[in-house]
């Protein structure tokens, strides 16, 4: 597989920034080396990070097959573009879609509903336990899998603050994802599994931070549109193999959190001023208490 990622080391976590490739720069350097580019099964194509990787991927010239149940409803045109309407917990809609593939995304979701933060859920599970045995079966080994900051051992890592709003309306859901990253785990695919922070609609900018290093795992904030496009460079880049890195554009707290432009300086001045202020009213207590 070839590398088609430039990145430079960021500080002692061990921090990635991506750099974003023009779409036909790409694709020259692809012809003049005389390789192929990929075809790509995305599953779940019809929304979000999903359909994002769609677009991406056509952009610098793969073969998509978009797979989801309203897959004749998403909104692109190419040449490059297969639809494929089919159900990820359908043992024989999924062997289907994989024929003749060379890498998959899996980008599932599920709507925030009463019923989905009530109720267990068993979607990603489920659906990675019949895409996985499908893809040994049909020699198809490399998986780029979307969970989230939250799923496996990232879960320690979520602030204390921020722990009991995420469990309970996320908590169903990430104990599935965290059974359907076990059993990607345990899989002999070639897998990268990609754990995002709280998701926005913003555009793709190619620049956010990869971080591999646990200690430096952190909430945050990152459109959906970076997400799919660190997804759709792990068709050809082996960097992060057997990894389950946490995807982050803004942290959630410090001088670049929460949004951009000037509420985001804003907002960040007055935490600045705010912790100073606790600061000295601790110290003023702690003289005062001595």
């Amino acid at each position: 597989m070839v590398t088609v990622t430039g990145a430079f080391s960021f500080g002692e976590a061990n921090l990635q920034w991506r750099r974003c490739w023009n779409s036909r720069a790409r694709l020259g350097w692809f012809l003049k080396r005389g390789k192929a580019l990929a075809r790509i099964l995305v599953i779940g194509a019809s929304k979000g990070i999903g359909l994002e990787a769609v677009r991406q991927g056509l952009a610098c010239g793969h073969e998509v097959r978009a797979f989801a149940r309203g897959a004749d409803q998403i909104p692109l045109s190419s040449e490059k573009l297969e639809r494929c309407k089919g159900d990820a917990l359908n043992s024989r809609d999924v062997a289907a879609a994989l024929q003749g593939v060379d890498a998959v995304i899996q980008a599932l979701g599920v709507p925030m509903r009463p019923d989905t933060v009530l109720n267990t859920v068993h979607l990603f599970s489920e659906s990675t336990r019949i895409l996985t045995s499908a893809m040994e079966e049909a020699g198809v080994s490399r998986l780029i899998c979307v969970t989230g900051f939250g799923a496996g051992d990232s879960r320690k890592r979520i602030n204390p603050l921020q722990r009991i709003p995420f469990e309970m309306a996320l908590g169903r859901v990430y104990d599935d994802k965290s059974v359907q990253e076990k059993i990607i785990r345990s899989s002999a695919l070639d897998w990268v599994i990609a754990r995002p922070v709280i998701l926005t609609n913003g555009p793709m900018t190619g620049r956010y931070r990869v971080l591999v290093d646990a200690e430096a795992w952190r909430g945050g904030f990152i459109s959906r549109a970076d997400v799919a496009h660190f997804v759709i460079e792990q068709v050809e880049n082996d960097a992060y193999l057997g990894k389950p890195p946490v995807l982050l554009k803004f942290p959630l707290l410090g001088r670049h959190a929460v949004t951009r432009g000037k509420f985001q300086t804003k907002f960040s001045m007055g935490l600045e001023r705010r912790q100073g202020r606790r600061s000295a009213r601790a110290a003023w207590l702690s003289q005062t208490l001595i």
